[in-house]
């Protein structure tokens, strides 16, 4: 919803940001609202319970096609500087950073401290192109230095941060978020008209009409890339930093052949330009809005190095009730997987969450995550942040969890020295399984444990005895594997003890 309006209407335009925003406007708009998720099957509070057997190293309530490493998930990996495969456990941070005057999350440190608490590895944080150029070529350093201010607090908590070019109905001349004032001809302000829901603004000509003026513009698209290439010079040597994700849900206005002939284009240049000026900083695309929808991406493959961002919001976390299960959630998630497949790259959900009011919506949360990293994918959790119970905040307004927030802690594989074949976790006896093809890669395995409830951890593992050891860094949250490299495949299981 537009940032100056009430904190309520603020908190919702987040929840709804989502890829439900233009996709929902599509849906509307097609009349293919029927586009069902997960409603079948039956779940108990627990989660999806998977045995454990350590003479089996295919452990998982999940099935992939065998990959280039000995089975492996055919997800490619985001792989680190030791050639681990990462998978991240994220939050977004946060709705209210769309709100003029100072485009900040408003987190405390003890909010940013849960975080750690939780196991969270990745924070997804809302940079805006308004607050970054409020007036053709000048840059606002002072806003940068206080986004640098944000990084450095999550960094000091072991959290990585991935910065996100976020937008919402094109941008400010529309009462949103985004694009500032100047980035559109006024006059499509000038006749705009409010309209509820929210997302229904997509669908208005003045906000069409400013989407075809990016796309067809190379004077503003210019504009948006000297934006991006000087917030990564402010900001892409900072340690924390890992990513750019270069547009929040694009829309594609009235262009045929968006993706191909426009949004692939218009990324390519801008990742070519981040990756000369801050070579740390990844590369994270979003495909066009109507993903959400079904319908599959039309972007080209992807250069190496380059990460598939697409958001995952089924129609009911916005209003209804939850009826399915993980393995539900998981087989509608395999769009998701199979164009990152397809992209040739590694696939972090950037955002997915569920309003607080909605019936199952904790077991929901924990489905959609514990979904995600099965396929060997990362998930964005929307969205740090303070909230009564009809918006999507993780936090409650005296900074207690909801249900939803208590989801987030559980342990996972972060860094894995191999290629993940299997994972999953068992929330009602809160076991860990995971197993991982060798490549040979001379590090350890790195588990992230919530620190509450992994005080002090079992191991066990199907790897031969004398073959593997464990190093438990309880005040880190952390347990370090190290294993026979000369054995094809390893398996561990990890429980509170």
């Amino acid at each position: 919803m537009p940032p100056h309006s009430s904190r309520s209407r603020t908190q919702l335009q987040k929840g709804p940001h989502r890829q439900l925003d233009a996709a929902a406007v599509l849906v509307v708009a097609a009349g293919l609202i029927g586009c069902s998720s997960s409603e079948d099957g039956e779940r108990t509070d627990a989660g999806p319970d998977i045995g454990f057997d350590a003479g089996d190293a295919g452990i998982d309530g999940s099935e992939s096609d065998a990959g280039d490493a000995g089975g492996a998930v055919p997800i490619p990996p985001f792989l680190d500087e030791d050639e681990r495969a990462v998978y991240w456990l994220g939050v977004n941070v946060a709705g209210d950073a769309k709100a003029p005057p100072d485009f900040l999350p408003g987190l405390l440190d003890s909010d940013y401290d849960l975080l750690a608490e939780w196991g969270v590895t990745l924070a997804r944080v809302l940079i805006f192109w308004e607050a970054i150029e409020p007036e053709p070529g000048e840059y606002d350093d002072a806003y940068l230095a206080s986004i640098r201010a944000e990084i450095d607090r999550l960094g000091s908590r072991g959290i990585d941060v991935l910065l996100d070019m976020h937008q919402d109905v094109f941008g400010r001349g529309f009462g949103s978020s985004g694009a500032p004032y100047w980035a559109c001809p006024e006059e499509n302000y000038e006749t705009f008209v409010w309209r509820d829901p929210w997302f229904m603004n997509y669908l208005t000509p003045e906000v069409t009409a400013c989407f075809d003026y990016l796309w067809t513009t190379p004077e503003i698209q210019e504009r948006y890339r000297g934006a991006w290439v000087h917030a990564a010079e402010v900001l892409g040597d900072h340690p924390a930093v890992v990513g750019f994700d270069l547009m929040n849900e694009p829309y594609p206005g009235s262009q045929a052949a968006f993706e191909e002939d426009a949004l692939g284009p218009f990324f390519d240049e801008i990742a070519d330009s981040l990756a000369a000026e801050a070579p740390r900083g990844t590369s994270f695309l979003e495909p066009s809005v109507t993903f959400n929808l079904g319908i599959d991406t039309a972007l080209p493959t992807f250069a190496e190095g380059r990460v598939f961002a697409p958001h995952y919001y089924p129609p009911f976390t916005e209003s209804g009730s939850y009826e399915g299960d993980f393995e539900s959630v998981r087989a509608e998630l395999g769009l998701h997987e199979s164009a990152a497949v397809g992209l040739g790259a590694p696939l972090v959900v950037g955002e997915l969450g569920i309003r607080n009011d909605v019936e199952g919506a904790d077991r929901y949360l924990a489905d959609a995550i514990d979904a995600v990293l099965s396929l060997g994918g990362s998930p964005v959790v929307w969205a740090l942040g303070r909230g009564d119970t009809g918006g999507f905040a993780l936090l409650d307004e005296e900074g207690v969890p909801w249900p939803t927030g208590q989801m987030i802690a559980r342990p996972y594989a972060h860094r894995i020295a191999g290629r993940l074949i299997s994972t999953a976790f068992d929330r009602r006896a809160e076991e860990l399984t995971v197993t991982w093809a060798e490549t040979g890669v001379p590090a350890a395995t790195e588990i992230v444990l919530p620190r509450e409830r992994f005080a002090d951890v079992l191991v066990t593992s199907g790897d031969p005895p004398g073959s593997w050891s464990s190093e438990h860094l309880a005040d880190e949250g952390r347990l370090l594997l190290t294993v026979d490299h000369a054995l094809e495949r390893h398996t561990f299981r990890v429980a509170p003890r």
